[in-house]
C-alpha cells in the first residue's frame, strides 16, 4: 500500500500491485488497483477484461456485464469478452439464446477447445443435443487428448 501513496500515477507500481493481490487472493485490493489502472490506460483493454473476468469469479454479474461490455467498445473481436459474457448467462442461467450467440461468436473468432466446451455446455443447457456434440466433436477434432470433451461427449452420446 505505501509503494501505491509512494508512486500515484505509476503503471507499472499499480500493475505489480494488481498482479500480487491475484496472487494472494485479495479481490477487493486487486480491484481497487484495477480501477486505478483503468483510468491511467483507458485505452488498454487488458485492464477491463482482467476486471471483468474478476467480477465474474466473484458473482457480481450487473458490474461484470458492463465492464465486459466496454472491453467490447474497445475491442470487439474480443474472444475472451465474449466466453466470459457467455459463461456469465450460462451460470446465472438467463437468456441461454445470447449465451449460445457469444458463445458462437467466440468460436467464429477463434475455435479453441475452451470456446467450443462452453459452446457445448450452453447447447446442452438449451436442450440442443445434436449442436452439443457437433461442439463436443470439433472439440476432439482439435484437442483429441481432451479428456473433459471426451467425457462429456460419451455421456451426452450415452443419453436420449
Amino acid at each position: 500500500m505505501r509503494a501505491a501513496a509512494i508512486a500515484v500515477g505509476d503503471v507499472p507500481t499499480r500493475k505489480a500491485l494488481t498482479a500480487l493481490y491475484q496472487q494472494q487472493n485479495r479481490a477487493g485490493a486487486e480491484l481497487r488497483f484495477l480501477e486505478e489502472l483503468i483510468q491511467l490506460e483507458p485505452e488498454q483493454p487488458a485492464h477491463p477484461l482482467r476486471k471483468g473476468r474478476l467480477l465474474v469469479a466473484l458473482r457480481s454479474w450487473s458490474d461484470a456485464e458492463r465492464t465486459l461490455l466496454q472491453v467490447l467498445d474497445l475491442q470487439p473481436a474480443s474472444v475472451d469478452a465474449h466466453l466470459l459474457l457467455a459463461e456469465m448467462d450460462l451460470r446465472r442461467g438467463v437468456d441461454l439464446a445470447a449465451a449460445q450467440a457469444r458463445a458462437e461468436r467466440a468460436v467464429g473468432l477463434e475455435a479453441s477447445p475452451r470456446s467450443l466446451l462452453l459452446l457445448a455446455a450452453i447447447c446442452g443447457a438449451r436442450g440442443d443435443r445434436p449442436a452439443a456434440l457437433a461442439a463436443l466433436r470439433h472439440v476432439l477434432t482439435l484437442a483429441p487428448e481432451n479428456a473433459e470433451a471426451r467425457q462429456a461427449y460419451e455421456q451426452l452420446l450415452a443419453t436420449n
